[in-house]
C-alpha cells in the first residue's frame, strides 16, 4: 500500500519580537492510502499548524512535507494549488463558506476552481447534502443558515471531489450528538467505499476511538496515545 502522506523532522516556529514559539519541533508521520490518523492535545500544542502544513496551506521552517508522491516544498503556488484540488479536502474549524453563494454552490466551488460543474457535479453535491443532513437546504446561503449547517455544509464541499485525503480540524464541534454521529458515518463509509485517508484534529474521544491511530501531540511532536514521552 502506498504512502499518501510522509512528514519528516517538521519544525515551525513563529517570532514575535524577543518571544520565539516553537509549536512544532521535529514531527514525524507516514500516513497509508486508506489510514484514518485523529490527532488530539491540549489547545495551542500546535495541532493546527501542523495540519495547515500537511495540507499545504502553511509551509514548515525544516523538514520535509510529500503529498500523494510530490515534495510540497518545491512547487510554486500554481502547482501546490493544482495538487491540493486533485488530492486533498479539507474542513477548517470555521466554515469559511462564501456569503454570497448558496450551499450547494459552496459544496461545489473545488469543482469550479478546476471547471464548470456539469449536471452530474450538482447530483453529487446533493447527495452529498442530503448525506449530512442538508438536502432541503441545499439553496439557502450560510446566513439562513445555523452554525452547525455551515459547518456540515463545509465538510460536503472537502468531499465533493472525491479526494485522496482529507483533513479536518475539530469537524464536529459545533455539532449536535445526532448530528455528529452522521458525520463519523460519514467519514467511515467513505473510507470504506473510496479508500480515502483521513487526518483529524479532534477533541472527541468518541470519534478518535475509531479511527486506525490517535496520535497525541506532545512538546511539538507526535507521539502514539498512550505512549510515553
Amino acid at each position: 500500500m502506498n504512502n499518501i502522506l510522509v512528514c519528516q523532522d517538521v519544525v515551525k516556529t513563529y517570532r514575535s519580537g524577543a518571544n520565539v514559539v516553537s509549536p512544532l519541533r521535529g514531527v514525524n508521520l507516514t500516513l497509508l492510502q486508506g489510514e484514518m490518523v485523529a490527532i488530539v492535545g491540549a489547545s495551542g500544542s500546535g495541532k493546527t499548524t501542523l495540519l495547515n502544513i500537511m495540507a499545504g496551506l502553511d509551509i514548515a521552517d525544516e523538514g520535509k512535507v510529500e503529498l500523494a508522491g510530490t515534495n510540497i516544498v518545491e512547487l510554486n503556488d500554481n502547482q501546490l494549488a493544482d495538487l491540493r484540488n486533485q488530492n486533498v479536502g479539507f474542513v477548517f474549524q470555521f466554515h469559511h463558506l462564501l456569503a454570497e453563494f448558496s450551499a450547494i454552490d459552496n459544496v461545489l466551488m473545488p469543482i469550479r476552481i478546476a471547471r464548470k460543474p456539469n449536471k452530474e457535479d450538482y447530483q453529487n453535491a446533493q447527495a452529498l447534502l442530503a448525506r449530512v443532513g442538508l438536502g432541503e437546504r441545499s439553496e439557502h446561503k450560510p446566513s439562513e443558515l445555523s452554525g452547525g449547517e455551515r459547518q456540515r455544509v463545509a465538510i460536503a464541499r472537502a468531499l465533493i471531489h472525491n479526494p485522496k485525503l482529507v483533513f479536518m480540524d475539530e469537524p464536529t464541534g459545533n455539532l449536535d450528538e445526532e448530528t455528529s454521529d452522521q458525520i463519523h458515518q460519514l467519514i467511515m463509509q467513505l473510507n470504506e467505499s473510496e479508500s480515502a485517508s483521513f487526518v483529524v484534529v479532534t477533541h472527541s474521544k468518541d470519534l478518535a476511538s475509531k479511527f486506525d491511530r490517535v496520535l497525541s501531540m506532545r512538546n511539538g511532536c507526535l507521539v502514539e496515545d498512550g505512549a510515553s514521552e
